[in-house]
């Protein structure tokens, strides 16, 4: 019995000190900031929502089944709501890049500009273990600017 528990905790620290990808510190990772680069084809779809200003931070947690991408960003004013990253190429990656947008809805009247914090906003997408087995890099494109994570 305890030749099977050491022989277990000896197999989970090798994999956690080395360069796998089943060490799930080593899934993603952080981001970086990129120039944007439009590489995605026109689709049948145009999402009438603008994309959002800047994006300041994404982040790629893994859960059971999958990871979960967590975008932040900031709107230009106050009161910019329901925000979704949107996956482009019907998110299929292009060359090891799964791409999203993030897309905000603006608000409905002139509201104030506020300090940066008021004006953060955040979305998160799920993806799937069999969607990331051909994911390299994780992009998501903001209207200045876009952030990826790679593995």
């Amino acid at each position: 019995m305890t030749r099977t528990v050491f022989l277990i905790i000896a197999i989970s620290l090798t994999l956690a000190g080395c360069g796998s990808r089943f060490n799930p510190l080593n899934w993603f990772g952080s981001s970086q900031n990129e120039n944007l680069v439009e590489d995605v084809d026109v689709q049948a779809f145009q999402d009438p929502r603008p994309r959002v200003q800047t994006i300041t931070d994404l982040k790629v947690e893994r859960t059971p089944g999958g990871a979960i991408v967590h975008a932040t960003a900031v709107t230009p004013t106050q009161g910019w709501f329901a925000p979704e990253l949107v996956a482009l190429n019907d998110g299929n990656p292009v060359d090891g890049i799964l791409t999203f947008d993030f897309r905000v809805v603006p608000p409905k009247v002139e509201t104030g500009v506020g300090n940066t914090r008021s004006r953060e906003i955040t979305a998160g997408v799920f993806i799937s273990d069999i969607a990331l087995e051909q994911v390299r890099t994780i992009r998501v494109n903001g209207a200045q600017n876009s952030r990826s994570v790679r593995r």
